[in-house]
Parts: C-alpha cells; sequence; structure tokens
C-alpha cells in the first residue's frame, strides 16, 4: 500500500516541479502586450555577444550560433523612441521565458529599456519573424488604436 502511494505521489511531483521551471506565462492578447510595452520594434540581429561562460551558466545551454544578449538594428519602429537602423543591445536574465537569437534572423520585440540596455519583455508576443505578417498587423492597429 505504501509503495502505491509513492508511485502516485511522484507524478504529482514531477508535475509541480516542471510547471515551477517552466516559463508559465497566460495567453496574452495582443491589445495587453502592446499596452503593456512602451518599445516595439522589428529589429535584425547582427552581434551575439553571449560568452561561453554564459552559456554554461543559462538554464538553456544555447548552441554556438544562438545568444541571450545580442546588438539588434531596428528596422521598424511601432512605438517607442528607437530609430530605424539604430543599434542597440538586448541584456538577459537568462531564463527560459526570454527568447534566444540567432544572428541574421528578425524578431518582433517587445521592449523596456534598463539603463543603457534594453530587455524583452516576459509574457508578450516577441518573437522570430518568420512569414508572421498577421501578426504584425495585428500589432500595428493595437499600437494605432491604443494612441
Amino acid at each position: 500500500m505504501r509503495f502505491l502511494s509513492y508511485c502516485l505521489l511522484l507524478p504529482s511531483f514531477c508535475l509541480k516541479l516542471s510547471s515551477v521551471l517552466a516559463c508559465n506565462c497566460d495567453d496574452i492578447t495582443v491589445e495587453r502586450a502592446v499596452s503593456k510595452s512602451k518599445i516595439i520594434v522589428i529589429a535584425q540581429v547582427v552581434e551575439l555577444l553571449d560568452t561561453k561562460r554564459e552559456r554554461r551558466l543559462a538554464r538553456y545551454h544555447p548552441r554556438s550560433y544562438e545568444s541571450y544578449r545580442v546588438k539588434i538594428k531596428v528596422k521598424q519602429s511601432l512605438k517607442g523612441p528607437l530609430s530605424r537602423h539604430e543599434v542597440i543591445e538586448i541584456g538577459s536574465n537568462y531564463s527560459d521565458c526570454v527568447l534566444t537569437y540567432n544572428k541574421h534572423k528578425e524578431y518582433l520585440l517587445f521592449l523596456e529599456r534598463r539603463g543603457s540596455i534594453y530587455e524583452e519583455q516576459v509574457c508578450t508576443k516577441s518573437r522570430a519573424v518568420k512569414g508572421d505578417e498577421l501578426l504584425i498587423t495585428e500589432v500595428k492597429k493595437a499600437v494605432k488604436d491604443s494612441l
């Protein structure tokens, strides 16, 4: 009987542990993501900044062509003070709730400024842009409606 109790408790413990370790964001609407963010851009990664030590310390170990910290070039500013062609640094808290970036890829980013560095806002619609024209159109409409 005791063995059966342990067998039933083990899956429960594992499920609880996985929810603690996983990024647990509610499904956020585009409107909520836009209202939550002061800066929204479409940008291209121009430089990977993670060191080998940072990669080892990160919860998710990025491959050599991925990085949590990057320099990006703004291709289009949808909301906020950043201008086209501006190059900025994106910092990271190295959690599983933030993106890892690939060089030369484009991203839709919901950002916040922390001193001279910007960080991705967690639980928004930040993601790699690959044919996501519908999402970009929704974001632009939400930005326009929020003004």
